[in-house]
């Protein structure tokens, strides 16, 4: 029995120590760290403890860790994963921005997810959801021009010829010139459509809204002069109120001694 314990130590003690065998990648197994045993199936990488396909997934796109995020001033090249790469839409054929200012991923409101040049887009000026288009040449019949700005240049929204935007207040409204029907940047101007003034001029040319004119003249057809967004006749005394002249009449003189009369009545 002695002779028997013996030997069975004895072997015992020459034996190696039992090896870890880590099945490589090929075989469908991942080496990771103890405590997450994971084998990903053919196709999928392993990502941390998580399995995925890296062909498509937005966290780990392509390889681990690659996120793809919506665009914006950090610049992002798009919101999806598509063949390993990150795109700006979902269809079959990736759309590839580079992520540059002129190229970044926006969610626009018309075409849907796409790569836009944030240097002049007009609803991504600067960043993405940035609109510009806010100017209004005709608004339609009981509307106020929004006028804050016409177009995008150098990833600034600005009014016609302006080096800025205007303030899109009663105060502050983009207007511009009507020429043949089409705006014209060169007469851009940040109107206070209170007054019928402008940031640089002091005529009455934008009354209550762009290109609304109170003539300083006889015979204005509604005043002479432009008060709280109104073109108004008379001098404004408890006597003589300063109102719009109402239908069939006009403003006879200016100024002062301006009041309203029936047409063709003013000497």
């Amino acid at each position: 029995m002695r002779f028997f314990l013996a030997l069975s130590l004895g072997a015992l003690a020459g034996c190696p120590a039992p090896v870890s065998e880590t099945p490589d990648r090929d075989a469908g197994f991942v080496p990771v760290d103890a405590g997450c045993p994971v084998r990903c199936p053919a196709g999928q990488e392993l990502c941390g403890c998580e399995c995925v396909y890296v062909e498509s997934d937005r966290e780990h796109c392509g390889t681990c860790d690659n996120a793809c995020e919506p665009g914006g001033n950090d610049n992002h090249v798009g919101w999806t994963c598509n063949q390993g790469e990150c795109s700006c839409n979902t269809q079959d054929e990736p759309s590839l921005c580079d992520g540059s200012e002129t190229s970044t991923c926006c969610n626009d409101r018309f075409l849907g997810v796409a790569c836009f040049d944030l240097t002049s887009s007009l609803d991504h000026c600067g960043e993405c959801s940035n609109t510009c288009d806010q100017f209004v040449l005709h608004p339609p019949k009981g509307e106020s021009n929004p006028g804050v700005s016409d177009h995008c240049e150098s990833s600034v929204c600005v009014c016609g010829d302006l080096d800025h935007a205007c303030g899109g207040t009663l105060q502050s409204t983009c207007c511009m010139d009507d020429v043949g029907g089409t705006a014209d940047p060169a007469t851009a101007r940040c109107a206070n459509l209170l007054s019928g003034g402008s940031e640089t001029e002091t005529n009455e040319n934008d009354c209550g809204d762009c290109n609304i004119k109170c003539p300083a003249d006889v015979g204005a057809p509604n005043g002479d002069r432009c008060r709280n967004g109104q073109c108004v006749c008379g001098p404004g005394t408890p006597e003589v109120p300063a109102v719009p002249c109402p239908a069939g009449q006009i403003c006879c003189g200016t100024g002062d001694v301006a009041a309203c009369a029936p047409v063709g009545s003013c000497g």
